[in-house]
């Protein structure tokens, strides 16, 4: 898991409007009404989404054939390195994003 750098949140907000659930803590993040972190699988073309809004919301979202990314979020969602102090819900649509 990559953090995106805040000055390319707006690529996103295209990708996750195209959702068919409720991504509206998501956007409020990627849109800077609120601050969060956006986890992304690569930089060069994202397809894997873990975005985390300050009321400990998070979804996740994309391509489900990022092994690394989803290595790396189960050892986030797993607390293995013990920087996690409180519970999150988490929303997830995982599926093969068309481009």
């Amino acid at each position: 898991m990559k953090l995106l750098d805040i000055r390319n949140y707006k690529k996103v907000i295209p990708i996750i409007q195209s959702a068919d659930i409720n991504t509206m803590f998501a956007l409020s993040v990627l849109e800077g009404k609120v601050e969060g972190k956006v986890f992304i699988d690569e930089e060069a073309s994202p397809a894997s989404f873990f975005i985390q809004h300050p009321y400990r919301m998070a979804l996740l979202y994309g391509e489900t054939n990022r092994e690394d990314f989803y290595v790396q979020l189960v050892s986030h969602m797993l607390n293995v390195q013990n920087v996690r102090n409180e519970f999150e819900w988490l929303q997830v649509l995982l599926h093969y994003i068309q481009k």
